[in-house]
Order: structure tokens, then sequence, then C-alpha cells
């Protein structure tokens, strides 16, 4: 199988490609960063091509791909998105719109696959806070975002539906709990505590109560190769699909999805430090928080339910948080060491 990145250079780009080299697929990709200083430098048999997602013609394939992963997460920051709010639609509609295009174009036989979001295509779930309820997120929950960058996300899933019904392409959507890991950016919440931690220096956690789904990368990459070996049994043309990959296997003990508080990373993150001879102090600021983390004055409350995504896939989660922030930590400490 063929298959090409957007965004290849990128946490999620870099590490489907590594997974994806090492299963024997053909694999190339596109960044907007200098090869010599990518994450992906040292993969022998990736063609790499310097170009933005937004500028990509049917030339830069080295071959017409089977699979589309549409990485190129122009702006996966949401506190910098809803500052710049024209940036972050631009950003992230404009290359979604290319590999649409392209496919149209050039390759409609090949499927495309676009990593959405789910912490904030749900938008912090501000509906709950009406009915008192607390909503169970399943694949086909619609999309309810409460700000920009979850806007931008939502937009990008339509535009792809859209695709798929008007031009009988085939698309599935992935929607990612927040993910983590060694190879993981620092300013995510669980490495920037495990850096604190790793540095000796106190940290200052903003909204101990927020709530959100974090997976580990290496079921997401689990997730994946579940995904192509079933590729052509559950997608087809003008039929696009909605998949979600998040989720953990609990947070101490195996025991299913785990929705957490920032303030449980902490202490997960408190206790694995102390097993590699570190410690974690960190100082809640309840009453800091980003936009749409609270509604009406209160945390996101909700629950999850992927049945119809594992039962399809046959796939689903293994670690627990505590088993992939322990690996996290020890594999930042020789990232950082190095």
């Amino acid at each position: 199988m063929r298959i090409f990145i957007t965004g290849v250079a990128g946490v999620l780009g870099s590490s489907l490609a590594r997974f994806l080299l090492s299963k024997g697929y053909d694999v190339a990709g596109n960044d907007i960063v200098r090869y010599e200083e990518s994450r992906v430098f040292d993969l022998d048999g990736l063609k790499y091509i310097w170009k933005s997602t937004i500028d990509l013609d049917a030339d830069d394939f080295p071959w017409a791909p089977d699979l589309i992963i549409d990485a190129s997460l122009a702006f996966a920051d949401r506190p910098l998105a809803n500052a710049s709010p024209m940036h972050t639609v631009y950003g992230n509609l404009a290359t979604a719109m290319r590999v649409v295009e392209l496919a149209r174009r050039h390759f409609p036989k090949a499927t495309l696959s676009y990593p959405s979001s789910l912490n904030s295509v749900y938008g912090y779930l501000a509906w709950n806070h009406f009915n008192g309820n607390k909503l169970v997120i399943t694949e086909d929950t619609p999309p309810i975002p409460s700000s920009i960058y979850g806007w931008s996300k939502a937009s990008a899933e339509l535009l792809y539906y859209g695709g798929a019904l008007m031009y009988n392409l085939k698309v599935v959507i992935t929607r990612t709990g927040s993910s983590y890991g060694s190879d993981g950016r620092l300013d995510e919440l669980p490495h920037k505590m495990i850096l604190y931690s790793i540095k000796g220096k106190k940290f200052r956690l903003r909204n101990p109560n927020a709530m959100r789904l974090w997976s580990y990368i290496k079921d997401v990459l689990d997730f994946y190769d579940a995904l192509i070996n079933k590729l052509d049994e559950l997608v087809s043309p003008g039929r696009p699909i909605i998949l979600s990959n998040a989720g953990n296997d609990g947070y101490l003990e195996h025991d299913g999805d785990y929705i957490t508080r920032n303030f449980e990373i902490a202490e997960l993150i408190s206790m694995i430090a102390k097993e590699f001879g570190k410690e974690f102090e960190y100082e809640p600021l309840p009453d800091v928080t980003e936009p749409g983390e609270v509604i009406q004055g209160k945390p996101i409350e909700f629950k999850v339910d992927f049945s119809k995504t594992r039962k399809l896939l046959g796939w689903k989660p293994k670690y627990t948080l505590y088993e992939g922030l322990k690996e996290t930590y020890e594999g930042l400490m020789k990232r950082i060491g190095a």
C-alpha cells in the first residue's frame, strides 16, 4: 500500500510515518519544516516533500497514493487559535480543501483520512449545562464546538464529509482524544508537567478540574494499523464514515475509558516521578482558565461510548493512563538528556 501523509514532520505525522514504514508500507509526505531539522530526517525510505499542503500539486506525489492521511493540522494549539481566529480558520480549512481537491482532480481512488479532534470538536459540551445531564459522546454525536479552534476542526470534518458526497470520494474521519507520548510536543499538558518534574521546578496548574480524554500514542498507532487492514471493507465511495481512536484503558487499573481532570494527571505524574527518584510539585490555579474550559461557571462533564468503532475494527486501547505516562516520563528523560 502507498500512503501519503501531509504534515509528516509533525507529532502525529512523524509517528505514523515511522510506524507505517516499520510495517513495510511505501510512505511519502510533505511538511513546511526543513528536512534536516525535522522529526523524520532519520527515516530511511521516506519520500519527503518540503512544501506546504496548501501548495501541494499532483506532480509532488511520487506515485498515486492508496491512502492520504491529512495530518497537516495547521493549528493544533487552542490558545493560539482562539487568539488568532482568522489565521486559524484559514490554515485549518485551506489545507483540508487542498487535499479534497487533489483527490477529486487527480487521485479519485485514494481513501482520505482526516484526523480530527475530540475534546475540541465537542466544545466542552455547552449544552450539557442547560439540561443538567452528563452527555455520552459516541461516533454519531454531532460536533458542538464552543471555540474558534473547535469550530475550525468541525468545519474541516464537514468539508471532507461534503467532498465525499459531492465527488464520490472515499473518506474516513477519525476523532482522537488529546494524545501524548515521549515524542510529543513539550507544551502539551502532561509533557509540560513531566518536563517541570525532570527540571525540579514547581508547576502552576491552570483549571485543575478541567476534564479531558487522553490517548497514548501507541494506542493511536495500533488503531491506524487496524483501520488500514480493514479500509476496503469499511470505506466506500460517497459513503464517509466517522470513527474514534480516542480513549485509554483506565486510570490506574484496566477498567475502560477514564475521563481525566487536570489535577488527576498531575497526581499520576507525582506518583511516577517518585518511581524515577524525582519529585513533582504543583500549585493549582482554579481561577485561571482558557476560553471554553468553563461553561456558566462549571467544568465540563461527559462520558464516552466508542463501542461502534471498536466492534468494527476489533481494536481497543491497551494502556492505562498510568502505564502510558510512565513510559512517557522515561522517554522524556532520555529525550531531554539527549
